[in-house]
This record gives C-alpha cells, sequence and structure tokens, in this order.
C-alpha cells in the first residue's frame, strides 16, 4: 500500500514537474527570426479604386512571407522540421537598427512609402496628372557615431525644428544653415502614435563622410503624400516592407483603365517600385516562389538582376528548377515592361 502511493506520488510530481517545463518553455525567446512560405493571395480585394469595377477574368497575385521574430522553442523545431524555413540570427536582422520597435516602425514605412509610389508610378504611366506633397521627414538609419544615436530611433517621423513645420528635408537643411558643432536644437517627431519632443546636438560629420558638414547625422529621407485624381484606398496594415510595389501597381493600372491586364491568367509576382515605374530588388524571393507555385500562379513577375549585386532573377529561377514548377518566371526591370508583357499574351 504505502509503495503504491510513493508511486501515485512521483507520477505526480513528474506530472507537475513536466506542465511546469511545457508552460515555461513558451516564455524563453530565441535570438533568431524564422521566415516561411505564405501562400500568394489575391490583390484584388487589398486595393479600391473608386468607380472601377473588378474587370480581371484572371487575378493578380501578391507575394509575402511569413515572418516569426524570437520563437520560443517550440515554434523553432517545428518551423526546423519544415521544408522550407530559413533562420537568422536576430542581430543580423536587425544590422544596425535601434530596437524591434524600431525595426517594425520602419518596416510600416516602407510599406506605406510603396503605396504611394505604386499610385504615383501607375499614374505617370498612364500619363495622368498627380499631386505629391511632401508631409515630414523619416529617419532611415542612425550611425552609432550619432550625436542623435539613443535618442532618435528609425521609423521616427520629423515634423518640427526650432519652433517651424518641417514638411521635407530641404526645410530641414535650410533651418540648421549655418549653426555650428554643439548647438542644441528643438525637434518634434511622432513615433507611432506618439508625439515627442526632443533636444538634439548638431555634430560635425566623421571624416569622409560629408567633411567638414555640421548636422544631427542620420539618414533620411521625405515622407510623401499623393493625391491622386481618383480615391485610392489599401488593405495592408498585416504587411510590412515594399516588396508589393510592382503587383500594387499593375492592379491599380488595370482598375483606372478598366483594362483586364490579367488576360485571364493568375499572375504573380514581386518587386519594389519607385516613383519612376523602376522594379527594384526584395527579399525572400526563393519562399515567394513556392508560395505562388502552391497558389496555381502561371506566371511570375521577378525583378530583373540588372546589377552584379542582384541576385533575385538567379534564385527565382533555381528555386522553380528545385521544386519543378511549371510557373513562368518573368523578369522585368520596370512597369512598363511588366504591362507590355501581359498586353501580348493571347486571351485565356
Amino acid at each position: 500500500m504505502f509503495a503504491q502511493l510513493l508511486r501515485r506520488k512521483k507520477l505526480v510530481y513528474s506530472f507537475i514537474v513536466a506542465l511546469v517545463l511545457i508552460v515555461g518553455v513558451q516564455f524563453i525567446y530565441l535570438p533568431y527570426q524564422i521566415r516561411t512560405v505564405n501562400p500568394a493571395e489575391s490583390i484584388s480585394e487589398r486595393v479600391a479604386v473608386a468607380g472601377s469595377e473588378h474587370v480581371e477574368k484572371g487575378d493578380f497575385l501578391f507575394t509575402s512571407i511569413l515572418s516569426i521574430t524570437k520563437p520560443n522553442p517550440v515554434m523553432y523545431l517545428y518551423y526546423k522540421l519544415q521544408k522550407y524555413a530559413e533562420f537568422e540570427p536576430i542581430e543580423k536582422v536587425m544590422a544596425n537598427i535601434t530596437n524591434l520597435t524600431a525595426y517594425n516602425q520602419l518596416m510600416e514605412w516602407m510599406r506605406d512609402d510603396s503605396e504611394q509610389n505604386a499610385i504615383i508610378a501607375a499614374y505617370r504611366y498612364l500619363q495622368k496628372p498627380i499631386l505629391i506633397e511632401p508631409e515630414g521627414v523619416i529617419v532611415q538609419s542612425i550611425p552609432k557615431e550619432s550625436k542623435s544615436y539613443g535618442k532618435l530611433q528609425e521609423g521616427d517621423i520629423i515634423i518640427g525644428l526650432e519652433g517651424e513645420n518641417i514638411r521635407s528635408a530641404d526645410d530641414l537643411r535650410r533651418i540648421i544653415a549655418g549653426k555650428k558643432d554643439g548647438d542644441v536644437c528643438k525637434m518634434k517627431i511622432t513615433r507611432g502614435r506618439e508625439q515627442l519632443e526632443l533636444e538634439l546636438p548638431l555634430m560635425s560629420y566623421p571624416s569622409g563622410d560629408q567633411t567638414n558638414k555640421v548636422g544631427f547625422y542620420f539618414y533620411f529621407d521625405d515622407v510623401k503624400k499623393s493625391t491622386p485624381t481618383e480615391e485610392i484606398k489599401f488593405n495592408l496594415d498585416d504587411i510590412g516592407g515594399p516588396s508589393a510595389g510592382l503587383m500594387l501597381s499593375l492592379d491599380i493600372v488595370s482598375k483606372i483603365e478598366r483594362k483586364d491586364y490579367t488576360r485571364g491568367y493568375k499572375v504573380a509576382g514581386t518587386g519594389t517600385m519607385d516613383e519612376e515605374g523602376n522594379v527594384g530588388q526584395i527579399g525572400g524571393i526563393k519562399l515567394k516562389i513556392v508560395g505562388a507555385s502552391q497558389e496555381g500562379a502561371e506566371y511570375f513577375f521577378v525583378p530583373k538582376d540588372v546589377n552584379p549585386s542582384n541576385s533575385n532573377e538567379k534564385d527565382a529561377k533555381a528555386m522553380v528548377a528545385e521544386i519543378g514548377s511549371n510557373m513562368k518566371l518573368v523578369p522585368v526591370a520596370t512597369l512598363k515592361e511588366a504591362t507590355e508583357f501581359l498586353l501580348k499574351l493571347p486571351e485565356k
């Protein structure tokens, strides 16, 4: 009898220990980012152009990747067993970015900026007028040598300096012109939904980086807002980064012209888009190829390798061969190349 009670107690204790370990492991975070396949998705419901009906007999598919930052051990082991998953140390993903909040904030701005570029590129392709206005300055990166490091962070948007409104980088340069190393400026920024006021010192740029210039020593760009003649709305809040730009532009062009650019096919793709309609390289191309192929895409627009450092086209070809997909790759360097290819396709 005593031995049975002892065995039961041991079983109970073992169960409790196992339960504590299982629960506890959920709160252990490993210093990695996991990237894996996300199914390609129709873009038609993600872009709305007022007054335009859906005319495509086929479909434009945009591609993304599923990204998991700092997984727990269970998730890590699960994705280690998956065929298509990439693992990267978090310090490499973050590079010199201040923190994870700044990283996410920067990815959100890249998405918003890609939406604006997609609209502008589409309108310029269609030779339609469009108003473009700056509405702030985005902080893109901050060298550790900068006196602003640790105070500003990537993704912050500068909206005021020394009591003046900041709408563009030119405003920023004008206000600090004539100031000297060590002068302190009052800056107003937005960080996410917060509005903050900071005091930041100016400094002489290190030798070799705009020598003898005085400034805050961080890298920045204008935040722009376009006002198209048609009302265009996006539903991409769950997506980060700029890689949907090409497919957004194609869908906008198709909807404004009310012309079926899909020609009845499932057309997937990826690539950044600038204001002039140039397609740029992106990350995660191999995973995006898998996601598009799994959704039955017949054609895939891939950024053309135009420079020696580019590899999207080469990597896409390798992955198509690896998975034995019948999907046809179409390398493009511009929005115009993509539309010209589609318009030459026989209707399905």
